[in-house]
């Protein structure tokens, strides 16, 4: 009978990608390697998207953090059936930094969505997107005769 033992270093080691990618996930999910996931909470769960979104009963209100843009550098667009928001800042020239950004957001509208309605506005670096529903119609019931 032959004992294995494996270490950190055995990740190295050829294996097939599958196994690979399994170890890095035990790892990436392990508190030991992420001491502030602790708590129980791992790097890939606490991990906050740059945008939040809300479901009201008239609209879906989408807010999407862009901060160093102003409203010239960025576009919201309907393509097909998606939502479209970018939003792209270069570098200016003498900008010791090189502080450029962009982004580049595409989310799949719901159907009963009006998307000639959308209206957006940007004030201190965040995007507010309101995205308001269609009002249902009434049913229309028809009664019929029994003979």
């Amino acid at each position: 009978m032959k004992f294995l033992f494996f270490s950190m270093a055995d990740i190295w080691e050829p294996r097939s990608l599958r196994q690979m990618l399994d170890t890095i996930d035990r790892y990436v999910d392990s508190p030991a390697a992420f001491p502030a996931a602790l708590g129980g909470v791992s790097p890939r769960t606490s991990m906050r998207t740059p945008w939040d979104i809300v479901e009201k009963p008239e609209a879906f209100i989408i807010r999407v953090d862009m901060p160093g843009l102003d409203k010239s550098e960025v576009s919201i667009g309907v393509e097909d059936e998606e939502l479209v928001i970018r939003g792209e800042r270069k570098a200016a020239e003498g900008d010791v930094f090189g502080d450029s950004r962009s982004y580049n957001t595409r989310m799949v509208l719901p159907k009963e969505v009006d998307k000639g309605s959308i209206k957006a506005e940007l004030k201190n670096g965040v995007l507010i997107v309101v995205v308001p529903k269609i009002k249902p119609e009434a049913k229309k019931v028809t009664q019929i005769q029994v003979s």
